[in-house]
């Protein structure tokens, strides 16, 4: 009951994981210059690592520990730089960060702190997996992570 439960949530953090990584290419960087589209590729290249993990830990594709744990070192290098990558007044062009970032400016950072701690967690544990089903919990928390931001300080579409 409770690996059905585990399992219908990852699939559910996937498929998330999947769509807003597709959104994201969707929009495409349409005229992004600058900070803007260093932003916007930095999210592109977090979608697609992912996309590709979310195929190791739903047994989709071989379990590789070496990608998987480039894959979470990335994620946390691009969590690190997320503060730099956001600087005030940076919402121009095909943007679609909303004020709310400078207006919780602490809160945004934290989020950016919460992602990168997670990133480090998964990455640590690639070292003792056996197959990307070990890295399930926390693969999701790093799609959670991903959700809760974009859900609070991206446009809605």
């Amino acid at each position: 009951m409770l690996q059905t439960r585990i399992r219908i949530g990852l699939g559910a953090v996937c498929l998330m994981v999947a769509i807003l990584a597709g959104a994201g290419v969707a929009v495409s960087h349409g005229g992004a210059t600058g900070v803007v589209k260093e932003r916007m590729d930095a999210m592109k290249d977090m979608g697609g690592r992912m996309k590709a993990m979310a195929a190791m830990v739903r047994g989709r594709t071989p379990f590789d520990a070496a990608s998987a744990k480039e894959a979470a070192d990335a994620i946390a290098a691009h969590a690190r730089d997320v503060p730099r990558l956001f600087p005030k007044g940076s919402r121009h062009g095909p943007s679609e960060a909303i004020e709310k970032i400078w207006i919780e400016w602490p809160q945004f950072v934290a989020e950016a702190k919460a992602l990168e701690d997670r990133a480090d967690v998964l990455g640590r544990q690639t070292v003792t997996a056996k197959s990307g089903a070990d890295l399930g919990r926390a693969f999701g928390d790093i799609g959670r992570s991903c959700k809760s931001c974009h859900g609070r300080y991206r446009e809605k579409k």
